[in-house]
């Protein structure tokens, strides 16, 4: 029991990171999303989180295209769980 606790207060400390430093947050990358062509190629820290950014957004489309596509092949044989079909 005293390794668990020592093991979980340790993975705390290791884990905790300043949400000011964390790139992975929305807020830090969103303001990259809407740059413009120019400010895009002001540096390389701005190209580098627009397409970032960009990958981001079509990840997500793809993914949700995707789950429509299975959704389509999948309801003939079972409704799924989380639809509210009436």
């Amino acid at each position: 029991m005293k390794a668990i606790i020592c093991g979980a207060l340790l993975t705390l400390t290791i884990t905790t990171a300043n949400a000011a430093d964390d790139l992975d947050r929305a807020n830090y990358l969103l303001p990259y999303c809407k740059l413009t062509a120019t400010e895009r190629l002001a540096n390389t820290e701005n190209a580098y989180f627009n397409g970032r950014c960009e990958a981001i957004v079509q990840t997500v489309s793809a993914v949700l295209g995707m789950l429509k596509y299975a959704e389509a092949l999948f309801t003939a044989c079972a409704d799924l769980p989380y639809n509210e079909r009436t």
